[in-house]
C-alpha cells in the first residue's frame, strides 16, 4: 500500500541508505573494538573471533537474499504466466459469447421475472467462485421490475399533460414470484405523481416508493419471462473468469425467443483492499470505460468474440424489449453472432 503514495525509486534508495549506515556503524564499532586490545596478540584473538561469527552470518545473509530473490524472479514468471493464461482463456471463452433474437413476437404488455434473486452483498462480489453470475447481475424482483418500468409513458387524461421520458423500451407490467405464497405472484406498474414546473405546466414524475408496491395477484398475465444462469465451469473462476447466460422464453412453451451469452474477466484478479477495487466483479463491469480506444488487453467484456471493437453489457431493458417487441429490432442490433 505504502507504493500508492511514495515511488518505488525512493524506497529503494531509502533501503539503501539505511544498509550504508548500519555497515558505517558496524565498521567503526569494529575498528574501536580491535584498537581497544591491550596488545597484538588480543587484537589478533579479537579479530579471529569476529571472523568466526561474522563469515557464517554473512554467508547465511547473501545465500538467504540470492534464494529470495530467486524465488522472487520464479514468483514473477510463475504470476505472468497465469495472467498470460488467464487471458487468453478468457479470449478463447468470448468466441461463444452472442446476443441473438431468435424470433420476433407482437408487442408484450409485461414480461415474467422467472428467477429474482437477492441484492448481492460485497462478500458476493469478491468471491471468486460465487456461481452468482457476475455478467448479468442479477437482482431482486423491485430492482429488477424498476429497470424495466421506469421508461414506459405514463397514462394520462390529456396528450399536453405529461412530459414523457425519452428512453426506449418498458412494459406496462413486470411480474415475478410472490415468496411464500404458493401459486400467487407479484405485479409491479409504474406509478407516476403529477407535478408543475417553474412555468406552472403540468407534468409527470416517476413515484420511485409508490412503484415498490406491487399488486398480489393470483393469475399471471405476462406470456414471456427472462431467466438467468451462471455458467461458469471451475477453470473459469481458476482464471477469475465469469460466464453468464440470459434468456426469453414463451412461458407456455418454454421456445426460446432471445439469449444472450457473455463472459467476464476480474483484470486484477481478485486483488482488493478497504480503498481498492473493493468489490472485484462488480468493478470488472466498468473497467472498460477508462479507454475510449478498444485495447484487448484492457477489454473485460465480451457478448461476441474479440474482433477489435468495444464490448459493453447490453442492458435488460434492451434486452427484453428488443425481444418482446418494445424496441424495434434492426438488422444491426438483432443477431450479433
Amino acid at each position: 500500500m505504502l507504493y500508492w503514495f511514495v515511488s518505488r525509486e525512493f524506497i529503494s534508495f531509502a533501503k539503501f541508505a539505511l544498509i550504508a549506515l548500519i555497515v558505517l556503524v558496524l565498521f567503526r564499532g569494529i575498528r574501536s573494538f580491535l584498537r581497544s586490545a591491550s596488545d597484538r596478540a588480543a587484537t589478533i584473538r579479537r579479530l579471529g573471533w569476529l571472523l568466526a561469527f561474522s563469515l557464517p552470518v554473512t554467508a547465511y545473509l547473501i545465500g538467504n537474499e540470492i534464494a529470495e530473490r530467486r524465488k522472487t524472479t520464479q514468483l514473477r514468471a510463475e504470476r505472468q504466466e497465469y495472467v498470460s493464461a488467464a487471458w487468453a482463456h478468457f479470449k478463447s471463452r468470448c468466441e461463444s459469447a452472442h446476443v441473438t433474437y431468435y424470433k420476433q413476437v407482437p408487442r408484450q404488455d409485461g414480461v415474467y421475472i422467472m428467477k429474482p434473486t437477492e441484492e448481492p452483498p460485497p462478500q458476493q462480489f469478491r468471491g471468486q467462485y460465487w456461481m452468482g453470475d457476475p455478467y448479468d447481475l442479477p437482482n431482486t424482483a423491485e430492482y429488477e421490475a424498476r429497470e424495466l418500468l421506469f421508461s414506459h409513458r405514463p397514462k394520462t387524461d390529456s396528450n399536453d399533460a405529461a412530459i414523457y421520458p425519452s428512453e426506449q423500451g418498458g412494459f406496462d407490467y413486470v411480474e415475478a414470484p410472490s415468496p411464500g405464497q404458493g401459486e400467487q405472484h407479484l405485479r409491479y406498474r409504474p406509478k407516476w405523481k403529477k407535478k408543475k414546473n417553474a412555468a406552472g405546466s403540468e407534468y409527470y414524475s416517476w413515484d420511485s416508493r409508490a412503484s415498490k408496491q406491487p399488486e398480489v395477484v393470483s393469475n399471471r398475465a405476462s406470456l414471456y419471462g427472462f431467466t438467468w444462469e451462471d455458467i461458469s465451469t471451475n477453470k473459469d473462476r481458476y482464471y477469475w473468469v465469469a460466464g453468464g447466460r440470459m434468456t426469453v422464453v414463451n412461458l407456455k412453451t418454454g421456445e426460446l425467443i432471445a439469449e444472450r451469452i457473455g463472459y467476464l474477466i476480474e483484470p486484477r484478479f481478485g486483488s482488493w483492499s478497504s480503498t481498492y477495487n473493493q468489490n472485484p466483479w462488480l468493478s470488472a463491469h466498468s473497467y472498460p470505460l477508462q479507454f475510449e480506444a478498444y485495447y484487448e488487453q484492457y477489454q473485460t467484456v465480451c457478448e461476441r468474440p474479440l474482433d477489435g471493437h468495444k464490448q459493453f453489457v447490453t442492458t435488460r431493458r434492451e434486452l427484453i424489449s428488443k425481444a418482446l417487441g418494445t424496441w424495434p429490432v434492426t438488422e444491426s442490433n438483432g443477431d450479433r453472432r
